[in-house]
């Protein structure tokens, strides 16, 4: 399960990379900004899972680790998709991995929060992307790239 957790994670954000690049010369730049808000989520919790890991690896409790590895690759906010497995683990928050970078990179949080108002339908994402005031009460609409630029 750990090699399938790596190699999905790994699988994904070169989805991510891959399609918000196309999408950036495409000039679909909320898409690709919302690409790279996903590829710093999935560093976080890829991070945390080979940081835990080792620390349990190291410990050497066999149950522990089965526990962990378990909640990590099976949780879900629908846990309903995993009870053939006989047991059930919850998500856990992307925030709270988001936070736990700040403590390698100081910045992560910031990165993750302006990419994150860029695409979210808030003031941002919508009037400050879309929208250029060129003048009182004149307002010119454009597909993003220029703002994102």
């Amino acid at each position: 399960m750990v090699t399938t957790t790596l190699q999905a994670h790994i699988s994904r954000s070169l989805s991510f990379i891959g399609a918000g690049l196309r999408e950036y010369y495409a000039g679909h730049t909320i898409v690709t900004s919302s690409c790279a808000r996903s590829l710093l989520e999935d560093a976080a919790v890829l991070y945390y899972f080979a940081t835990r890991l080792d620390q349990l690896l190291e410990f050497g409790n066999v149950d522990d680790i089965d526990d962990f590895i378990f909640s990590r690759c099976f949780s879900s906010k629908r846990p309903e998709k995993f009870e053939l497995f006989g047991r059930e683990t919850s998500a856990t928050n992307v925030l709270t991995y988001i936070d736990r970078m700040v403590k390698l990179n100081p910045g992560y949080r910031q990165v993750y929060d302006d990419l994150s108002e860029v695409v979210h339908p808030n003031g941002t994402g919508i009037v400050f992307f879309y929208a250029q005031f060129v003048k009182e009460g004149t307002v010119t609409f454009h597909d993003g790239q220029h703002q994102a630029e």
